[in-house]
């Protein structure tokens, strides 16, 4: 895949992780991309043609202009602000952000933890159609009845991309937003159903930084219905 959309895909799924903190900055707003995806950040200016998006952590992560959708790169041109030069105070203190992208490193692996993927069956109701159930970090309401086996797939590749937003060089901590025990996300049966509850109707999942919710449809998991059940497509990627 190609490294700008790679770079994006990856900062979409770390905005799961912070986007309610950086909702309450003044410059933060939400930036797509030519895939659709979406990613909450600041505006930190231009460099050598690529825009600077401020995330919540403070760091500072290059995007290239025509990755942009041409809203945000209508946005970006009507802005004539430099990216600001490094005050004296923060001289001498480098942080991840002002590392150059080719000398950060990158986990070469990302290992889940087993106890993680334990999964809990909250409640379940099939009149209101609502199925709670919670791995380590989240806590997931499904639309339908979904087996102990194809629930723990789903819990993987959302505790695999917690793993995997903590361990990149941005130094981002991942945490809850304040007030939840878990991250919550919202599992929906149907794309009709996903756009029906506000999720944007080109995209494969958003994160409601209002709702504090993760909200994705099934085909996105790669979750397909065989009679009354659902499973995992075994074609299914969970990569970018």
């Amino acid at each position: 895949m190609n490294l700008q959309r790679l770079l994006f895909a990856t900062l979409s799924v770390a905005g799961l992780f912070f986007a309610d903190t950086v909702r309450g900055q003044e410059a933060a707003r939400t930036w797509t991309n030519t895939q659709g995806k979406t990613v909450v950040a600041g505006f930190g200016g231009v460099e050598d043609g690529k825009v600077i998006l401020k995330m919540a952590n403070g760091q500072s992560v290059p995007v290239a202009l025509d990755q942009l959708s041409a809203a945000d790169q209508d946005f970006v041109k009507a802005q004539a602000t430099a990216v600001p030069a490094p005050t004296a105070s923060g001289a001498g203190q480098p942080s991840p952000g002002r590392i150059p992208v080719d000398k950060r490193v990158w986990p070469e692996t990302v290992a889940v933890p087993t106890k993680s993927l334990d999964i809990a069956v909250v409640s379940e109701s099939a009149p209101d159609r609502k199925y709670i159930y919670r791995s380590e970090s989240f806590e997931f309401t499904s639309q339908a009845k979904l087996a102990g086996s194809v629930m723990k797939e789903v819990a993987r590749t959302f505790e695999a991309t917690k793993t995997l937003v903590s361990q990149l060089p941005w130094g981002v901590e991942c945490k809850p937003p304040v007030g939840l025990e878990r991250y919550q996300a919202a599992l929906y049966e149907t794309r009709a159903d996903y756009v029906a509850a506000g999720g944007p109707e080109n995209s494969g999942g958003v994160y409601m930084s209002g709702d504090k919710i993760f909200k994705i449809p099934f085909p996105s998991l790669g979750m397909e219905k065989r009679g009354q059940t659902y499973f995992k497509n075994d074609n299914y990627r969970a990569d970018t």
